[in-house]
């Protein structure tokens, strides 16, 4: 990670780069530097981060579950910590895909996308990472042994959590199918068809 860091600079002065300077940290509101260069904001849209991270912690928060039910049926403790160690990655990704997608948000609704829908997103990631998170507390407080009460918050938490996802992952879907959201017009206009 200290290697990542001492590539990623985002002073102004160090490389003499043209608008305003950036303010701290590597995320700003005049994009991403790497090496000196400036990947911009406008170049995230060329190159959509958001759709690529967020497919991971769809996939991890799902599987955790899965594992966790599979140990609860099974008794089978590394089942268990399979869905543990799935949740945590579930969750370091979505704070990830959730990054890039604040990123990029103005951009999106500066195509045309309409706030309310972008806002309706954004309201249902946040309040699904939240919902993971307090998953993993009771996760981290259960470690061993699940009496019927634990099983039960447990499966309620990770149903409402699951449920929540599914609705994230439509309204995301709404933003680039409905309302074309980071889609790029072709660059050649396919061919007419006899």
């Amino acid at each position: 990670m200290s290697l990542f860091l001492r590539q990623v600079t985002v002073k102004r002065t160090h490389y003499r780069l043209r608008g305003p300077p950036p303010t701290a940290g590597i995320f700003t509101g005049t994009g991403i530097y790497w090496r000196g260069r400036p990947i911009t904001t406008e170049a995230s849209m060329t190159h959509p981060f958001h759709p690529l991270t967020v497919h991971f912690p769809i996939a991890l928060l799902f599987t955790s579950v899965f594992f966790d039910l599979l140990g609860m049926a099974t008794d089978n403790k590394a089942f268990r910590q399979t869905g543990w160690w799935l949740l945590i990655l579930g969750l370091i990704g979505g704070g990830v895909a959730a990054g890039f997608g604040f990123w990029t948000e103005e951009q999106v609704e500066a195509m045309g996308v309409p706030e309310e829908a972008v806002d309706r997103h954004e309201t249902f990631a946040i309040v699904t990472m939240i919902v993971f998170a307090a998953l993993a507390v009771i996760r981290w407080r259960i470690r061993s042994t699940w009496s019927a009460r634990e099983r039960v918050l447990y499966l309620s938490v990770a149903m409402a959590g699951l449920l929540l996802l599914g609705i994230t992952g439509f309204y995301g879907g709404e933003l680039v199918y409905r309302y074309g959201a980071g889609v790029q017009s072709p660059a050649v206009p396919p061919p007419a068809h006899p």
